[in-house]
């Protein structure tokens, strides 16, 4: 029996609308993925998330915002204040807040690449890293189980190396400024920054002001309130002081070393802005170049990840950021395949324990193997050619398969 004409007719239109039914089908099964986890209790639910939003209800919902409650910055406090104004189970609203902005995340990421990619928007690229980000272990895990805010501070990340790739630095430096109001993670690509300011020398060092005073307008709500006017930099400076510890369920370098934190804190430091300052050196003397898509990324995820080895206080959720910069490297060339598959599992296998118990990751192994392809991806973006073959983006692989 033939196909009959309606038939005919609807796979011309699916024909035809294949990328806009491909990010409506992924859109919903990504809203179903993240519901099946809505009743997944984590320990920061139980013993600070719920209980601030317990006690900013009670304290008279933004009025409360006039004290601090818990150890996040005023941004984030305030949110809990508006969302207090919702009616039902706080960790499902939680939750909600920050599954939005997974898939805002997801389309913010598509759209950076698509975009700078030179490439059609709504097209086949665009669809591809929406859903890559969309059904990443990590980002499924940390806001659908979770209930974290990882999303959020890494937004508006992206929205900030968009715009500065752009040249639209003001708008960079906002965004940046809103990322640290959220979360001091944010400071993982400062040293990028910097070192693209020294690189390209087309903004102003006023512009970091910028941010800075967009940090501090993050709290006006609660400043109205009658909140210290400098108390968003007082909690983050209280923030360093409240995990001792070199690791917190991460594979860093200081597995290696130990967990002396007192006596190794400072080298560890020092160690870093070190290491940083080689990137530094080798960008400014142009043996690493940043003069395309590729090398802007992988020069961002590098200073990110030499940051989250080395430093001490590192938690397992700090690697956000940086296994979303390696998977939208493999969208420009296959050969970061490699480095992304090893983040994005060692993640997986931290956040497993923090929320199912499969395991502490304080394995000696698994910090060797996070070295290794660190060091062999720093060896890889300095000495190899970084200039891309078409064929061998994750995009055209896809599409050959």
């Amino acid at each position: 029996m033939r196909m009959t004409r309606v038939e005919q007719k609807a796979i011309e239109l699916a024909e035809k609308y294949i990328n806009w039914l491909f990010l409506i089908v992924m859109t919903l099964i990504g809203i179903y993925v993240r519901y099946a986890g809505r009743n997944a209790q984590s320990g920061d639910m139980v013993a600070c998330l719920q209980p601030w939003f317990d006690q900013i209800l009670q304290g008279g919902q933004v009025k409360a915002l006039k004290t601090q409650v818990g150890d996040y910055n005023v941004l984030y406090q305030t949110c809990i204040a508006f969302m207090t104004y919702f009616k039902g189970n706080s960790m499902y609203i939680f939750k909600a807040f920050s599954c939005i902005f997974d898939f805002l995340l997801a389309f913010g990421c598509a759209w950076m690449l698509t975009d700078l990619a030179g490439k059609k928007m709504f097209g086949k690229l665009f669809a591809l890293v929406y859903t890559a980000v969309l059904f990443l272990p990590t980002v499924v895990l940390n806001g659908a189980y979770w209930g974290q805010c990882d999303s959020i501070y890494t937004l508006f990340i992206i929205l900030t190396l968009y715009y500065l790739y752009k040249e639209k630095f003001i708008r960079a430096f906002v965004f940046l400024g809103i990322a640290f109001g959220f979360k001091f993670q944010a400071v993982l690509i400062l040293p990028f920054v910097v070192s693209y300011y020294f690189c390209k020398k087309k903004f102003s060092i006023s512009m970091f002001g910028i941010s800075v005073l967009v940090f501090w307008l993050t709290g006006i709500v609660a400043f109205i309130q009658g909140r210290g006017l400098l108390d968003p930099f007082k909690i983050y400076a209280n923030q360093t002081k409240t995990y001792e510890s070199m690791y917190m369920n991460i594979p860093s370098f200081w597995i290696l070393a130990g967990n002396d934190y007192g006596n190794l804190k400072t080298f560890a430091v020092q160690l870093t802005l070190v290491l940083c300052g080689v990137g530094l050196y080798a960008i400014m003397t142009e043996k690493k170049k940043i003069t395309n898509l590729e090398q802007y990324l992988n020069t961002v995820a590098w200073f990110a990840w030499t940051c989250l080895l080395f430093l001490p206080a590192m938690h397992e959720r700090y690697t956000y950021p940086l296994d979303i910069l390696l998977m939208l490297l493999c969208f420009i060339h296959l050969k970061y395949l490699k480095y992304a598959a090893v983040s994005i599992i060692l993640s997986t296998l931290t956040y497993g324990y923090y929320l199912f118990g499969n395991g502490a990751i304080d394995n000696k192994w698994h910090a060797i193997i996070y070295l290794i392809a660190w060091a062999h991806f720093t060896y890889m973006i300095v000495k190899q050619d970084s200039g891309c073959e078409g064929e061998t983006s994750l995009e055209d692989f896809v599409k050959k398969a």
